[in-house]
């Protein structure tokens, strides 16, 4: 498991540390799922070939972006992904092997 929060959200890197050896991820073999608690309290649960589960509640992966944020987006299957930073919006279309510049100001 990897989880990165912003260095503003920990009092410091080495509590930060801390604070993920005493949440370190299991796994059972003999179901194939993994469970690890984030920093923030959520319960996340993964089975190969079965749910996903947060704090409980199966959630379908396949309705979320494949990226989303402030600077890369892609929804799921378009073969598209778009950058976003100082100004300007790249677009990487894997459909028609294009890429795209475009400003945004």
């Amino acid at each position: 498991m990897l989880e990165a929060i912003a260095a503003k959200d920990a009092q410091s890197f080495d509590a930060f540390c801390a604070d993920r050896l005493a949440h370190t991820p299991t796994f059972d073999e003999s179901t194939m799922t993994a469970r690890y608690t984030t920093t923030r309290g959520r319960q996340l649960q993964f089975t190969h070939h079965g749910a996903r589960l947060v704090d409980g509640v199966a959630i379908n992966l396949d309705q979320w972006p494949l990226f989303e944020g402030p600077w890369l987006n892609a929804q799921r299957g378009t073969g598209i992904i778009t950058l976003n930073y100082g100004g300007e919006r790249v677009v990487f279309d894997f459909n028609t092997t294009t890429v795209t510049t475009e400003k945004t100001d």
